[in-house]
Parts: structure tokens; sequence; C-alpha cells
């Protein structure tokens, strides 16, 4: 059975509206075996534009961005980074959930990794996103 493990990591806490961030997404082979057919997926968070993708990321119609990464060898770890923008106005969020999968051969769900983040907790989940409304950020600023 294939062994394998999936981060999310970003270097804010919280962001403001219309604020650029990145997001990386490490995976880990912990396997004796190589990992055929892998692809590393990210749901686009609601609120959010997408800036940039490293690798061969490409977005589907659903707001999925999908980096096939092909055979995974045994023992490897890599990492891919995507930028997003947090959204102004109505279409701001008050925080942004998270999702990556690591799907293998078949489509077969090899890992995950999800946060959310609780906007009265922000500054103790640093792997999360909080993304305030014009004014709140404002009034605490």
């Amino acid at each position: 059975m294939p062994i394998a493990a999936l981060a999310i990591s970003t270097q804010k806490g919280t962001v403001a509206p219309g604020e650029i961030f990145s997001y990386a997404l490490a995976f880990h082979n912990a396997g004796k075996s190589n990992l055929p057919g892998t692809i590393l997926s990210l749901r686009q968070p609601p609120g959010t534009t997408i800036v940039s993708a490293d690798g061969s990321a490409g977005i589907d119609s659903e707001g999925v961005l999908h980096w096939p990464l092909g055979t995974v060898a045994a023992g490897a770890t890599e990492s891919r980074h995507v930028t997003l923008k947090a959204a102004t106005g109505k279409d701001s969020r008050p925080f942004l959930p998270i999702l990556a999968t690591l799907t293998g051969a078949g489509g077969n769900l090899l890992a995950e990794a999800s946060e959310s983040v609780d906007p009265d907790r922000a500054a103790s989940v640093s792997r999360s996103i909080l993304v305030r409304t014009a004014a709140t950020y404002n009034s605490r600023t």
C-alpha cells in the first residue's frame, strides 16, 4: 500500500482584502515503491483569484488547480507553490478554507490536507489564511 504525505504551509496568518499571498504544498512518498500517475490538486478558495502557480499546473472549470506529477519516486519529497489574491468588497470572505489532495493512478486518494481558520484564533493557526473585510481590517489596524 502506498504511503504518502501532503502538507500545506504559508507565511501569512492574516491577509488584508486585495493582498497577495502564497501557499506551499509539500508532498512525500514514504513508501518503498514509486507512485505512478500522481496528481496534486488544490481547490481555489472562494474569494480569491489565482495570480500564479509553478510547475505545469492547470485549472479546471470548477476552480481546481491540478499539477500532473507523473511518477513520484520512492522516498521523494517535492513541493509546488501557488500565489493567490484575496478579493475585495462584496466578494471578500471572512476566512479561506483550503483543500489539497494527492491522487495516484486511477484517481486513488493517497493523501489530503485541509485548513480553515477561526477568525478569533488567526494568530495561532499558521497554516491558514484569514481575510478580513475592509471594515474589519481597517478597525484593527
